[in-house]
């Protein structure tokens, strides 16, 4: 006589029901009640920026709200006439220097600050942070001397070091307190 053994039922441990944590109270309001203001502050947003291109694609002495035909003539005369291209130019240098510039003071300070410890640690980040309270109009004039008598007036090397140094407090606390 053959006798069969049945296998064991499989025991399986039911899943814990998903709890969705507290609810909050922004978890209440209905969606239109987001999307309405946020439509309505989109459209005073944007409504000067349209109206401007349509000001901008107009032939000269058009009157007509709807710009028919399109031109791009005052955005050529912009740029060749006036010199746009050269102030373009330099804002693109001076923005990546200073990218650069900060980026790389930041990581070296913010490395530091972070990893090392020394005796005025604790005070220094602090001070960081309340560099940043001086307003920059009550610099202007002490920046001023200093690229004068540098001989650093009206050249793209001031701007560049003067964006840096008034980046560096806030990136420099930014890096020294990330994860």
């Amino acid at each position: 006589m053959i006798t069969e053994i049945a296998p064991a039922p499989e025991h399986t441990v039911p899943e814990p029901a998903r709890t969705r944590g507290k609810r909050r109270a922004w978890d209440e309001v209905p969606r239109w009640q987001i999307y309405v203001p946020l439509s309505v502050y989109l459209l005073f947003t944007l409504i000067p920026f349209c109206w401007i291109l349509l000001f901008a694609l107009r032939p000269a002495g058009s009157t007509s709200l709807v710009p028919w035909p399109m031109t791009f003539e005052h955005f050529q005369k912009v740029w060749t006439e006036r010199g746009f291209g050269t102030y373009f130019t330099n804002s693109v240098y001076v923005g990546l220097a200073t990218l650069v510039l900060t980026t790389v003071v930041t990581l070296a300070g913010g490395y530091a600050l972070a990893r090392f410890d020394f005796r005025l640690k604790r005070g220094f980040l602090p001070a960081l942070l309340c560099s940043q309270f001086v307003p920059g109009a009550l610099l202007l004039v002490p920046l001023f001397r200093i690229f004068a008598e540098l001989r650093m007036i009206n050249s793209l090397g001031s701007v560049i070091i003067a964006e840096t140094v008034f980046q560096l407090p806030l990136s420099t606390t930014i890096g020294a307190t990330m994860n």
